[in-house]
């Protein structure tokens, strides 16, 4: 029994896997991977040269005769705003990236291919979501370049650093299930990737409503509020909660992608 089992799970990966890397490969190779990464590297490499610089003058400002309260810490005067831009750059892109994960099949008419492909819905949309969170990352590990450049020239905090980028991972786990979601629910590209913006921006907000009220209401927006989750990674905390939290909203989204999916298989 223990070595069905086994075989059971093993088939189960391996068609996840292939899937995983059929849309990967897809996803990597496309222009609109190439146009989007150049882009967001053009934008990166002019800003946090820009930043750094402007650290640097405002560290050497005491040494010179300046404001001795001049300076500070490079992880908070200039990593931090980089996790910015990459988090801005991240919400907006990521739905028009995985626009093509499950839309793009319907528009193409090979969605119902996928449907009747020993295959279940379980493994496609795995693969399909393991595929953008692997694109992601590589975004994520070349981006991680800038901060780690300047180690070169001064002692920076590792620590808070390589937390900040969990977090930012966090966030790209998030991201992907709503665009995977959003990418479910239209056959038109532009209309997933329009609801997918929408969904990340509603994320960031919805926790505002709860500001000024006190005990239960309170605590239920401070804990969904993915800003106070990221400030946790971004100080350096690697706090369980806020762990739990963004995987628990992917696979929430995730569940919604599965209804979503099998819906369509019903009604075909």
């Amino acid at each position: 029994m223990m070595k069905s089992l086994l075989q059971e799970m093993k088939f189960f990966f391996k068609q996840m896997f292939l899937v995983a890397q059929k849309d990967f490969k897809s996803m990597l190779f496309s222009p609109l991977f190439f146009v989007w990464s150049g882009i967001s590297f053009i934008f990166l490499s002019y800003i946090f040269p820009r930043d750094l610089f402007r650290f640097a003058m405002s560290y050497a400002m005491p040494v010179m005769g300046g404001d001795p309260n001049q300076g500070g810490n490079i992880h908070f005067n200039v990593f931090v705003a980089h996790i910015s831009y990459i988090n801005l750059i991240l919400l907006f892109s990521i739905p028009v990236l995985g626009m093509k994960l499950l839309a793009e099949e319907k528009q193409n008419h090979t969605f119902d291919l996928l449907m009747t492909a020993p295959l279940s819905s379980f493994q496609m949309i795995l693969g399909k979501y393991f595929a953008l969170i692997s694109l992601l990352l590589v975004f994520l590990l070349c981006s991680l370049f800038y901060p780690l450049s300047t180690g070169l020239f001064v002692e920076i905090p590792l620590g808070p650093l390589f937390s900040s980028y969990l977090g930012l991972f966090c966030l790209v786990v998030l991201y992907s299930s709503v665009a995977l979601f959003a990418s479910s629910l239209s056959s038109s590209l532009f209309l997933s990737a329009f609801i997918g913006m929408i969904f990340n921006i509603s994320l960031w907000f919805i926790s505002q409503q709860g500001v000024g009220d006190s005990g239960l209401i309170s605590s239920v927006m401070s804990y969904i509020s993915i800003a106070s989750h990221l400030t946790n990674f971004i100080k350096g905390s690697i706090v369980i909660s806020s762990i739990v939290f963004f995987l628990s909203s992917a696979c929430f989204f995730l569940f919604l992608v599965f209804k979503s999916v099998e819906f369509v298989r019903w009604r075909a």
